[in-house]
């Protein structure tokens, strides 16, 4: 969790979906400093934890396509990035 950010449970078992996002997000963040792939990284955590509220109000299956979307985009956009940082 950052600073001054807050996090709720959204579903049953959620806190440690939040706990690993938050430690891969806090490895990233030491091995990439403040390159593009950590912004790319910070993008793919954002998108899944619209994902998790969402699917705290919708039935399985029901997270409404656009949000699905915008997730896989930045998960697409993530790996090209950090391809791209690899080979630098």
């Amino acid at each position: 969790m950052r600073p001054g950010q807050l996090t709720v449970p959204v579903i049953p078992g959620s806190q440690n979906y939040d706990e690993a996002i938050e430690s891969a997000r806090s490895r990233l963040d030491i091995l990439a400093g403040h390159r593009p792939v950590l912004t790319a990284g910070e993008d793919v955590a954002r998108c899944l934890n619209a994902i998790a509220q969402a699917r705290a109000v919708h039935p399985p299956g029901g997270v409404p396509d656009d949000i699905v979307l915008r997730a896989r985009e930045a998960e697409r956009t993530f790996a090209k990035v950090a391809r791209e940082d690899l080979t630098e």
